[in-house]
């Protein structure tokens, strides 16, 4: 049997050794990331020593040496000087090692691109109480804590300035604490504070107003009414995501102007009927201009549990004029930890809100729990919830003129679908029972389109998924 000697390594051509390191270590890096026993993020390093071609191969593509995990200072070192455009990530529970490593950064701050740090939270407030430091050309920042109680004081202040910096991220931090890195940012782009800590509006209002050409916003925090409520302008939003846990908050979602094409997520998220209702009211007027000006006809509700509601407002499919890109920017509406015996009521304040909104819709998508529609489960009382009439339901009235009360037809109240407009259908795992029409008004069947004087113009019909599991469907032909 014949061997083929390879050739020595010297034969190979520099740029295809350079190709072949770069697709060997990106394989090498993939391995770590996925926790493949036998490497790390730095066991590519030791390809340097099968050969001097190796070594000046791999020191001269900086590229490869961008990604920093700081554990060793030494090592952390030898990365950011040989890196190009560094970004590095800082995991550390111990202050003298975290010390060590700051003091290698410290060195190497004027070309770090991206920062990811994560340490206690008394490791932070030594931070805030250390020398300042100053990176001119930081384009984002992740800071965090281990401690899920403990956060980190609102007195303390990161002595950081960074003028390039585009995204800030910071978890158990509060506003004031990232005070000075907000002010003396330029350009910041993407802000997220998360970690649901309680926070004063005023440092709220405060922070947003500093950052007026921000484009991603991303606020999960329980705000704390001080009575010092401010309007703030953000002209240039593209995503919001915030998570309303009091009144206060949305006071604040109400007080802020953006453009009505920003998608938008809002989760109400409060386990109190009384101010489940409260914060729907305030936040209705908003909503619904969204809705309104954005021109979205398409609704999804969605029942993904009896204490997590969902409710998605988008353009219809062929909203958008010819030669224009899809439509992407939508409105989501999370509701959720309320209690599941109050989902009607949760239900009835989310109605009298969103009614402005629902009336204009000409898409109707729900889908219910699937777990109401396993195989074998016969229909039962109480099984029938709320979801989804009491959402999409109104109280109209009309004269009966086969009942008189004298020379006067009497009127009757019965309950429609709001989306007097709708033109299309699509039910999913939602069960209709006429065995309890009497007996139950959550039935999605006593919501009677029927009694429109006309059906919609344009009326494309009804769509179902899986109508085997979708119970019993008697009448559905006499609905349109």
């Amino acid at each position: 049997m014949a061997f083929i000697n390879p050739a020595p390594i010297y034969r190979i051509p520099t740029e295809t050794l350079d190709k072949i390191l770069t697709l060997a270590v990106g394989m090498e890096k993939e391995a770590a990331a996925t926790g493949e026993n036998g490497f790390s993020t730095v066991s590519w390093v030791k390809k340097r020593l099968v050969s001097q071609k190796f070594r000046r191969v791999l020191e001269r593509n900086q590229h490869l040496w961008d990604n920093v995990v700081a554990f060793h200072p030494d090592l952390t070192a030898l990365f950011l000087t040989r890196a190009a455009n560094p970004k590095v990530r800082l995991r550390c529970t111990n202050s003298d090692k975290a010390e060590k490593l700051f003091t290698v950064l410290r060195s190497f701050s004027y070309k770090i691109i991206s920062l990811d740090i994560t340490i206690r939270s008394a490791m932070w407030v030594e931070f805030c109480n250390g020398q300042a430091w100053n990176f001119p050309k930081l384009q984002r920042l992740d800071l965090t804590t281990y401690e899920v109680g403990l956060p980190v004081p609102p007195s303390a202040v990161l002595p950081i300035t960074a003028p390039a910096l585009k995204d800030l991220r910071a978890t158990f931090l509060y506003p004031s604490t990232i005070e000075t890195i907000v002010s003396h940012s330029q350009s910041l782009e993407r802000l997220e504070i998360r970690g649901n800590l309680k926070m004063p509006a005023n440092d709220v209002s405060a922070t947003l107003l500093m950052v007026p050409d921000l484009k991603h916003l991303a606020l999960c925090a329980t705000v704390k009414d001080d009575n010092t409520m401010h309007d703030v302008a953000l002209p240039h939003l593209q995503t919001l995501d915030m998570a309303i846990r009091s009144t206060a908050s949305a006071n604040v979602l109400a007080r802020l102007d953006f453009p009505t094409e920003a998608t938008t997520v809002i989760e109400i998220e409060h386990d109190d009927l009384s101010s489940v209702r409260d914060i729907a009211r305030i936040l209705a007027p908003k909503v619904n201009k969204i809705v309104a000006s954005s021109q979205y006809r398409k609704c999804r509700l969605e029942h993904i549990n009896t204490s997590y509601t969902k409710l998605s407002f988008s353009p219809a499919p062929g909203a958008t004029a010819r030669g224009e890109a899809p439509a992407e920017p939508r409105l989501d509406i999370i509701v959720s930890a309320y209690h599941d015996e109050e989902e009607g009521h949760v239900y009835d304040a989310l109605a009298e809100a969103l009614r402005t909104s629902l009336a204009q819709v000409t898409e109707l998508d729900i889908e219910d729990m699937d777990e109401y529609n396993e195989p074998g489960l016969l229909p039962s009382r109480h099984l029938i919830g709320p979801f989804p009439s009491r959402l999409i339901r109104v109280l109209r009235f009309r004269e009966d003129t086969n009942r008189r009360n004298g020379r006067r037809p009497i009127v009757v109240g019965g309950w429609e679908l709001v989306c007097s407009h709708l033109k299309k259908l699509r039910l999913s795992h939602v069960r209709f029972r006429p065995t309890f029409l009497a007996g139950n008004e959550n039935d999605f069947v006593e919501l009677n389109p029927r009694r429109r004087k006309y059906p919609p113009q344009g009326h494309q019909g009804f769509e179902q998924e899986d109508p085997s599991r979708l119970g019993l469907l008697t009448g559905i032909r006499a609905w349109w």
